[in-house]
């Protein structure tokens, strides 16, 4: 099994992944998520992205983040007040 992407092409941050990964020739499946449904709100996307949000992908042993939407360890978004930074700029 490869790559796959699971993307909601409506969405410019999942476009830009999917173009990258086309244009670097990155074997992947693409898996169609449709955010007006709420599909990524479903417990079974979830197993694939405990955020739910998308883009994101999932190897050949387990998924992973393509997007933080907070830092590893910390409660805030990134670029909010937080106890230590994000290390983003």
């Amino acid at each position: 099994m490869g790559l796959e992407l699971y993307l909601d092409l409506l969405s410019q941050p999942c476009r830009a992944v999917y173009i990258f990964a086309k244009k670097n020739g990155i074997p992947f499946e693409l898996r169609s998520v449709d955010l007006r449904k709420g599909q990524h709100l479903s417990d079974v996307f979830a197993q694939v992205n405990p955020r739910q949000k998308v883009p994101a992908l999932k190897g050949p042993h387990r998924p992973v983040p393509v997007w933080m939407s907070t830092w590893p360890g910390s409660t805030q978004p990134c670029g909010e007040t937080a106890s230590r930074s994000c290390g983003i700029r």
